[in-house]
């Protein structure tokens, strides 16, 4: 009986430990951007090239407090680093520009994400872009349309993290409407982009 007594107080230590690393357990989520709905197409089909990631964290959420101070959330991310979940939401939203004219001009869209964060102090997400745009001919010839660094803002009614996410996938839907903007306007043409409506 004793032998019994000793050999389960030797296992305490063990299960008090098993305890503690089960109590501390966090599980992580994750989460995407809403799919948009494709634009009207253009009279040239239009590509989307690479977008590099200059943002200082991959999946993980990060968080701004103002004065310099930001934080990431290790138990809340999205599903893919930002600048994949951007080219993946313009390639949708422009999808059906590859339904013009195959010896049509191609507008070609490319550049860098460097801010992806939500600002707690104003309850807004950011979404910081550099991006280029040119029209390359059939003949080889590329014509420059537009170089811009832009920062898209989108407010939340709350740091939820699915109140985040919606709030950046209203971020991706205002630079898919500035960039159709700006190659509709490449060919005089006239387009009224959709508006993002706030939480």
């Amino acid at each position: 009986m004793i032998n019994k007594i000793l050999r389960w107080a030797s296992l305490l230590p063990a299960l008090a430990a098993a305890g503690c690393i089960w109590s501390d357990y966090h599980e992580t989520r994750y989460y995407d951007m809403q799919s948009p709905e494709p634009l009207p197409a253009l009279r040239s089909p239009v590509t989307v090239g690479v977008f590099a990631n200059a943002t200082p964290v991959r999946q993980r959420m990060l968080f701004s407090r103002g004065d310099g101070e930001v934080v990431v959330d290790e138990y809340n991310r999205f599903v893919q680093p930002p600048d994949q979940m951007l080219v993946r939401y313009l390639s949708i939203a422009f999808g059906s520009q590859n339904d013009t004219q195959a010896n049509a001009p191609v507008i070609a869209i490319n550049g860098r994400i460097f801010m992806f964060e939500f600002d707690l102090a104003k309850n807004e997400a950011r979404c910081g872009v550099d991006y280029t745009m040119e029209l390359r001919r059939p003949d080889g010839i590329v014509e420059p349309i537009r170089t811009e660094s832009v920062i898209f803002r989108s407010e939340a009614s709350s740091a939820d993290p699915d109140v985040v996410a919606r709030a950046f996938s209203r971020c991706l839907m205002q630079l898919a409407d500035r960039l159709y903007g700006v190659a509709d306007q490449s060919a005089d043409k006239t387009v009224n982009p959709r508006t993002a409506a706030g939480e």
